[in-house]
């Protein structure tokens, strides 16, 4: 029967109409409609029921366990991707502590085909002394004007959140429409910026793990001369012989992390 209709197809749309470029069109798909056919008659079921769980592999890891399918099924529903991802680290010294000001930046993107919610936050542990009054968020959605929330109106209602071993600090979610991906320059949904400040031993480290898919990373550490500071040796990496710029040409998923570290030079003595 398909074999059937791919020929009547060709046939019709190929020699019938009478525009060339839509019987073109529509002539190679009758063509492509009766080979399926063909192919569907003259091929055993046993084969054609091996070939469709190799597709399957293939695309959905029809073979693998279920929590790899669930990963690969959450994976291809990404829709939420953030850009031109900066954190910038000043780090003071103080003796044998480390007061260390941390400032995110990013943009953010809706590649999926529907609307997607958005909520904006950063976390810290209580281990890591987070100074309360010291968060601060800038942000801009769609074409509304930029707003700032200081540390007055994120340490209360449901901005704030605090648990028994971390504290994070959220925005309200936003609705992102649709967008297509038409390569650069592309004009972001939305943009943030998130600044606060730890107090953390002067040899310490710093994760900064991706919550949402993250195309590249660019991260500066800014330190005392007693002080050094590097980041992860990840692939796609580029660090100049005494820079303070860490930049990364990579795919981040979330779950996936870049840690940084801080600490005192060999010869160094306590400031």
């Amino acid at each position: 029967m398909l074999a059937g209709a791919g020929v009547a197809a060709h046939w019709f749309f190929g020699d019938f109409l009478g525009h060339w470029w839509l019987w073109r069109l529509l002539g190679g798909i009758g063509e492509a409609v009766a080979i399926a056919g063909v192919l569907g008659l003259i091929v055993e079921y046993p084969l054609r029921k091996h070939l469709l769980q190799d597709v399957q592999s293939i695309i959905f890891g029809w073979a693998l366990p279920p929590e790899l399918k669930q990963h690969i099924r959450e994976t291809s529903e990404t829709g939420i991707v953030r850009q031109n991802y900066t954190a910038h680290y000043v780090i003071t010294r103080r003796k044998h502590r480390a007061i260390v000001s941390i400032t995110q930046s990013w943009d953010v993107y809706n590649f999926s085909a529907h609307p997607l919610t958005y909520p904006s936050s950063v976390a810290a542990d209580w281990h890591d002394n987070p100074n309360l009054t010291s968060i601060r968020c800038e942000f801009r959605f769609l074409d509304n004007e930029p707003v700032v929330l200081t540390a007055d109106e994120l340490n209360k209602g449901n901005h704030f959140k605090p648990t028994t071993g971390s504290v994070a600090w959220a925005l309200d979610p936003v609705e992102l429409p649709p967008q297509e991906f038409d390569g650069k320059n592309q004009k972001p949904l939305g943009s943030v910026e998130w600044t606060y400040e730890l107090e953390t031993p002067a040899d310490y480290s710093d994760v900064i793990s991706f919550a949402t898919a993250c195309i590249g990373a660019e991260i500066e550490g800014i330190v005392p001369e007693d002080m050094e500071f590097e980041c992860d040796d990840q692939p796609t990496m580029t660090h100049a012989p005494n820079s303070r710029w860490w930049r990364y040409k990579r795919l981040y998923m979330p779950g996936q992390c870049l840690r940084v570290r801080w600490r005192p030079k060999p010869s160094a003595t306590p400031a």
